[in-house]
């Protein structure tokens, strides 16, 4: 499955998304790790970070309260690979 970038804008998400409880998962490359929001259906927030922490800090901040959840995203990491 290709990778669909129209689905990977960097615009701000309301927290509020009604019954949809938004996700992050990421992917650790060689320098940097490449982290993603999304709800499980699309992915909405794509960036890069030096650290896990900072990740987590940047999508609380955005999002609220989030949850790790890789598996909601298995398709675009296998992408990555």
């Amino acid at each position: 499955m290709a990778c669909d970038s129209s689905n990977l804008s960097h615009i701000n998400v309301p927290r509020d998304r009604g019954t949809l409880t938004t996700y992050y998962a990421f992917y650790p490359a060689d320098f940097f790790i490449i982290g993603f929001a999304g709800d499980g259906r699309r992915i909405f927030r794509v960036g890069f970070y030096r650290s896990r922490g900072e990740l987590r800090r940047e999508m609380e901040s955005l999002f609220g309260k989030v949850e790790l959840n890789e598996g909601a995203f298995s398709d675009f990491i296998r992408d990555l690979t």
